[in-house]
């Protein structure tokens, strides 16, 4: 049905259990950028996307990473004779010279391999979603299996029967019960069910994890309001990552216009996202997003929080829609939307729609 949970605990201030029915993992690291190592061996390391809730994610085994370190140490342990110690010396130190080389090659190609990622990961935040729940399917779902004790006089011997409720697919009659009455209120409009349901999910964790705010709310229940704010100055990079011909790396500042085209592709993508997730959880027929980020007023001189983007998705077309093959900017426009767009200034503030 979409539900999923895992559970942490924290042993220390960075460190945490993670516990899950894969088995358990220890996580160290702060917000963005972290490594877990699981009980099969495997170091998995991750640099957070601020703002996105993706990210670039590398996993090595540890049997490697000893092996390779044991090697290293055997190696290191092969002294040279004395008599060939000046020339051994020489032939090694342009042995390491040409490693260091090598090794800041390989580092360049793999920070502007990452770089590449981020940028593709910018414009691509609405292809994660979580699971549609069906709220009227599980208002249908039959209470779990049931036992009752009783005892036989004659052999004065107690006996347990079971009743099956029609194969219900939960184990325990206090989550059925739970779930049951959660989605009538649910089918039946309630608004803080909905809320509710929102505050047990989380479906913007991975988002708020990283700064940018949420606010959620309605007085129908069959639409639903958001505001976010995209804080797009901490996730869309400033400069281009490059190699140059001999592989070394090259900074470049990103040319306004390019860095003005991905900040509308990640806001886009940002509201699509938030759409998906409202219609996947909730039984709402129109979502309003208002897409919020502090920008420059060259008039003042400060930074304004304004909207940049106000859009009403109807669910019947949004639902319709293959999210894996769209341009984030044009699916927004072929909505009643409002959003102001320049190559040479960027997103610029908006009207905000109404329900």
């Amino acid at each position: 049905m979409g539900l999923r949970f895992r559970k942490s605990i924290t042993i220390a201030k960075g460190v945490k259990i993670n516990l899950s029915k894969s088995g358990v993992s220890l996580s160290v690291g702060r917000t963005g950028l972290h490594g877990t190592i699981n009980s099969h061996g495997q170091l998995t390391t991750s640099a957070g996307l601020p703002g996105t809730g993706v990210s670039y994610v590398k996993t090595t085994s540890l049997k490697k990473l000893l092996g390779k370190a044991k090697k290293s140490e055997d190696t290191e342990t092969i002294s040279p004779k004395k008599k060939k110690a000046e020339t051994e010396n020489t032939s090694g130190t342009a042995a390491a010279a040409a490693s260091a080389v090598d090794s800041s090659k390989e580092d360049a190609a793999e920070e502007v391999e990452a770089y590449e990622q981020q940028l593709q990961m910018i414009r691509r935040v609405h292809e994660t979603c979580s699971e549609t729940i069906d709220w009227k399917k599980i208002s249908e779902q039959p209470a779990p299996a049931s036992r009752s004790v009783s005892f036989n006089a004659s052999n004065d011997s107690f006996s347990e029967d079971l009743h099956d409720a029609n194969n219900s697919k939960f184990d325990d009659y206090g989550d059925w019960k739970k779930l049951h009455d959660l989605s009538g209120k649910i089918l039946a409009g309630d608004i803080d069910s909905y809320l509710e349901v929102l505050a047990e999910v989380k479906p913007f964790e991975d988002l708020t994890e990283y700064g940018s705010d949420f606010e959620v709310g309605t007085d129908d229940p069959s639409s639903m309001t958001v505001e976010f704010n995209v804080k797009s100055e901490e996730v869309v990079p400033q400069e281009t990552l490059a190699l140059t011909s001999t592989g070394k790396l090259s900074r470049k500042a990103l040319a306004k216009s390019t860095r003005n085209d991905i900040v509308q592709d990640y806001v886009c993508s940002c509201v699509i996202r938030i759409a998906r997730e409202m219609f996947a959880l909730l039984p709402v027929d129109r979502v309003l997003i208002n897409a919020k980020d502090s920008i420059l007023n060259t008039a003042t001189g400060h930074n304004e929080d304004v909207t940049l983007v106000s859009v009403i998705f109807d669910r019947a077309r949004f639902m319709d829609t293959d999210f894996s093959r769209i341009d984030p900017s044009d699916l927004i426009e072929a909505y009643p939307s409002n959003m102001a767009f320049k190559k040479t200034s960027g997103l610029g503030a908006v009207e905000e729609l109404h329900l």
